[in-house]
């Protein structure tokens, strides 16, 4: 009988990237099979995110139930790559661990741990990640193109585990594509730490950049849809004509953009060694509403950054109030240890939760009025997931979440999953929009 792991997934899509490969690797062998719960499994893979405080603390958590349950346990991810303590930690223990370069080790990992020996992989160079052969999720496919970043932000600890910018070959990434495609996925995520810095590390053609490499999957003749992911402002500002231009061209591209600006202080943003200032993502922002005012534009914004003043967070307020986002990921400032800005004196601890507050008072007093331009839509979706309760998730070309109800109305919920269908919005709430299938 095959050895039962369950893989758990914390953090980014990066992570869900690394899962499915280690996924996708386990499915290709006869020794071990891939469980949807914890309670079946033997071993129990956790797959670390270290930009939090807290989704470190739930790492720790699930290796402590895990172990309690009598579970084989290999840890991956970020938090056995970033943090030497916690590496050191887990080997004393006997857990064995596989970095965030060396999931495409997951096989040899299983086997040492099965045969009760620890296995231990977390320096090598660059996973193999076109090492993927099959497909775990039938619609959404994931596909990272560069990992590590070009930045040295003073909070941020994920530096640590994903390391400096390392692009893929082009040619490893449509290959990986246009399987996908193949397999019949008809949405694709192409994600980073930074997506807009791909090909800034000069690994090859300098010329050959983002806007290039969304070119390219776009040549590809199949009828998909093209998820870009995070952009940090200072490489985005780079090449938005281009990406902008890119969606106005082809509709497979999602009009949805991701740049987290975390402060639109000048002062807070230096310490935080961003590399840009309040002028840059003004002007930035400024394009893209320009270009489209309903472009779904997300954001993330860090409340309480040591050096952060109350005239500091208010220069956030007043950015926010101009541009609106139509997401913002609202995080409080938590000292990751062995970040610079761990050791600055923090706010006195109530200073981040009212920022925080105030930050999503606000969102929630505009949300609602962004989304009613929404109502009475009617327009072509493509069903990605099932959702809860007889429903139907779908996206339409904005990246819009559109909640679909009358799903009952086919033979089959499964007739639909990977589908583009016509759908009326009749409802809108801050997060979603709920539909009706018209066609």
């Amino acid at each position: 009988m095959p050895i039962k792991v369950f893989i758990q997934t914390f953090g980014c899509s990066a992570n869900k990237a690394d899962s499915e490969l280690m996924g996708t690797l386990i499915q290709t062998s006869k020794k071990y099979e891939l469980v949807d719960n914890f309670e079946d499994a033997e071993i129990v893979i956790i797959n670390s995110c270290t930009v939090k405080q807290n989704a470190e603390t739930k790492f720790w958590k699930s290796l402590r139930l895990s172990l309690e349950n009598k579970k084989k346990v290999i840890a991956a991810g970020c938090v056995p790559q970033a943090d030497e303590t916690s590496a050191k930690k887990l080997i004393k223990q006997g857990i064995s661990i596989i970095g965030v370069r060396d999931v495409d080790k997951v096989l040899d990992a299983l086997d040492s741990v099965s045969n009760n020996e620890q296995f231990v992989a977390r320096n090598s160079v660059n996973k193999e990640f076109h090492k993927i052969k099959i497909k775990v999720n039938d619609v959404i496919g994931i596909v990272p193109i560069n990992e590590g970043c070009l930045g040295n932000c003073t909070y941020c600890k994920t530096k640590f585990s994903r390391g400096n910018l390392l692009s893929y070959e082009p040619k490893l990434i449509l290959n990986q594509i246009e399987n996908f495609l193949k397999q019949g996925v008809k949405e694709l995520w192409i994600t980073s730490q930074d997506s807009s810095a791909y090909g800034y590390d000069l690994r090859f053609d300098k010329k050959y950049l983002l806007p290039n490499l969304i070119r390219d999957i776009l040549s590809l003749d199949f009828d998909f849809r093209l998820r870009i992911g995070m952009m940090n402002p200072n490489h985005a500002v780079r090449i938005i004509d281009d990406v902008l231009s890119i969606m106005n061209e082809d509709k497979r591209v999602f009009r949805f953009l991701h740049i987290p600006v975390q402060s639109a202080s000048d002062k807070v943003l230096k310490d935080m060694y961003r590399g840009y200032d309040s002028k840059l993502i003004y002007d930035l922002f400024s394009k893209i509403r320009s270009f489209d005012d309903k472009i779904n534009l997300s954001t993330d914004i860090i409340c309480g950054f040591p050096t952060e003043s109350e005239p500091d967070f208010d220069e956030t307020i007043k950015f926010v109030e101009k541009f609106k986002p139509d997401i913002i990921n609202i995080s409080r400032f938590w000292p990751r240890p062995g970040t610079k800005a761990a050791e600055l004196k923090p706010l006195y601890n109530q200073v981040p939760i009212q920022r925080a507050k105030k930050l999503r008072e606000l969102f929630n007093s505009y949300c609602l009025d962004r989304q009613k331009a929404w109502l009475g839509w009617e327009g072509e979706v493509l069903i990605d997931e099932i959702g809860k309760k007889d429903s139907l998730i779908g996206r339409n070309n904005y990246y819009k979440q559109i909640i679909l109800k009358n799903y009952k109305d086919v033979e089959s919920i499964n007739d639909l999953m990977g589908s583009f269908v016509k759908v009326r919005v009749e409802k809108t709430t801050c997060f979603d929009l709920r539909a009706k299938i018209i066609q």
